[in-house]
């Protein structure tokens, strides 16, 4: 402001700098340089509230669909992480029951953490105010249903990034029998070990355990199906992985995983820049028998064995694998990502 000049000058061009600060200011809100200081509540109750990221994609939280056998437990702990950097309310433990919640709670979780092994479709009819995660796309007869059967009115969707993390079906069935042979007792499945070799175990696993977390539950029924897929459900599911989840990871390929993840959803790309150890996601919950398991996996198998025995499951896994790896070379193409070979 210059000194001497006509009495109405100062205040107007006060009035203009008072404008441009407010502006700036609003700038950096929106940007998240400048961090909220809420109070969250629940899993991650008495810490603040930090924004990693405002009005940007996905900004809702996280959906992850746990395929069991699938590194799900690893990242459990890594999205509770994630989500408690930027104070968004998560529900990632087996206790409480997820449907045991009242409606308030369930609706309060921003990060579900793939608690019970809940289908998307199940996770879907018992989150409260999320349904169909593509804004763009057009409701689904189950969309449709759910709404109905509320009472609600409108577009209920919710800016979530869905998640889930697939694994090669031999080896999953692989874990799965090291694993519930060596908790003993208290797995449910431990006395059936006892009456299978591992490759038993294996060629006695039915296909579509996988497939089955990706498709709706048959006419007048509610629960996740689990059994009698056919070509049909395989498609569908490819549909919905490729247009309506963030990402989707492979156990093979954990550095590759993270980092999409990183590159499509902003907020946990904000939380990995503010705190560097959450960019190594940490492998839990390894098999009791671990050494046996180990020695079992150094058996080759034959891709064509496993396409004829798990037909469904290893084309959705290997078009899960082609998914991530068109996707991390989108983001190494915009420079967000580094391509780490």
């Amino acid at each position: 402001v210059m000194l001497g000049g006509p009495p109405t000058a100062g205040p107007v061009v006060l009035a203009l700098i008072c404008g441009t600060c407010l502006l700036l200011f609003q700038l950096l809100v929106d940007n998240a340089i400048i961090a909220g200081a809420d109070e969250s509540s629940g899993d991650n109750a008495g810490q603040s509230k930090l924004t990693c990221t405002s009005k940007s994609q996905y900004d809702g939280g996280l959906a992850f669909i746990h395929v069991t056998k699938a590194g799900g437990t690893s990242l459990r702990s890594y999205f509770r992480s994630l989500a408690e950097e930027c104070g968004y309310k998560n529900h990632v433990e087996e206790a409480p029951f997820w449907k045991d919640m009242s409606d308030d709670e369930r609706a309060a979780v921003q990060v579900y953490g793939g608690a019970n092994h809940l289908g998307f479709f199940d996770l879907l009819s018992s989150w409260p105010g999320h349904f169909y995660p593509n804004p763009n796309a057009k409701a689904h007869w189950w969309q449709r249903k759910l709404r109905a059967s509320r009472g609600d009115a409108g577009d209920m969707t919710n800016n979530v990034a869905y998640f889930t993390q697939l694994r090669n079906p031999w080896e999953r069935a692989r874990s799965d029998y090291f694993y519930a042979k060596g908790l003993g007792p208290i797995h449910h499945l431990h006395e059936q070990t006892k009456q299978f070799t591992v490759d038993e175990w294996i060629q006695n696993t039915q296909d579509g355990g996988m497939l089955s977390y990706f498709v709706p539950p048959a006419d007048g029924e509610t629960e996740q199906r689990s059994c009698c897929f056919d070509q049909t459900d395989l498609e569908n599911a490819k549909q919905l992985l490729k247009n309506d989840f963030a990402v989707v990871g492979l156990v093979e390929e954990p550095g590759r995983t993270t980092a999409v993840l990183q590159c499509r959803v902003p907020w946990i790309n904000q939380a990995i820049r503010r705190n560097s150890a959450l960019s190594q996601l940490d492998h839990l919950n390894e098999s009791p028998m671990q050494a046996e398991s180990n020695a079992a996996h150094a058996t080759s198998v034959d891709e064509a064995d496993i396409a004829k025995h798990f037909p469904l499951d290893w084309e959705l896994y290997m078009f899960a694998k082609k998914l991530l790896n068109e996707r991390h070379a989108d983001c190494v193409k915009r420079g967000i990502i580094q391509d780490k070979k």
